[in-house]
């Protein structure tokens, strides 16, 4: 079924194996199923990117496991927080990489051990980012190029050591370690 708790529909399809996709009346973009979503990329852009109005809000629901590359890319009018959900173990490539619209939070779920190359360059709208693994995510190359140099980095403060050595400090100069 193409069908999550939203809305009225208007746009909806497959975003992986057993993933889906849809956009309701209010401009919402859920992804929901189990797995991974596909790769994307330049020739091959994700169908939400052809939307015209574009998704103004994002909802990831539990079961995704890997977002894809460029998946998210270029969606500049995404706004507000955005939650990885528990269940996604990987963040590829360029994954949200332009989104500068988003204005609230980021949360990166304790399951997440890898972020790649460009991941969230110059998403400069997050205000603070809340990373729950004990152990920091692997970060690949200007993964947080770009990003709000005032922001907050939130993390575990017993893995301060992974977070300096991973080099998260680097996108985020001001961070502060919870227990």
């Amino acid at each position: 079924t193409l069908y999550s708790n939203s809305q009225t529909l208007t746009a909806g399809g497959k975003c992986g194996d057993k993933l889906y996709w849809n956009i309701d009346d209010e401009n919402t973009l859920t992804i929901f199923g189990t797995g991974a979503m596909y790769d994307y990329g330049s020739s091959n852009k994700a169908p939400w990117r052809s939307l015209n109005p574009a998704p103004t809000s994002l909802v990831l629901e539990e079961g995704i496991t890997y977002i894809g590359r460029y998946a998210f890319a270029q969606c500049s009018n995404l706004t507000g927080d955005l939650t990885i959900p528990n269940s996604v173990n990987t963040i590829e490539d360029y994954a949200f990489g332009e989104c500068s619209g988003f204005n609230g939070s980021l949360t990166i779920p304790s399951n997440v051990t890898s972020i790649g190359d460009w991941a969230f360059i110059e998403c400069s709208g997050f205000t603070e980012v809340y990373s729950c693994a004990e152990t920091a995510p692997t970060l690949g190359t200007k993964a947080f190029t770009g990003t709000n140099s005032n922001a907050i980095l939130y993390y575990p403060v017993s893995s301060e050591q992974s977070y300096n050595e991973k080099g998260w400090f680097n996108y985020f100069p001001q961070h502060i370690g919870f227990n």
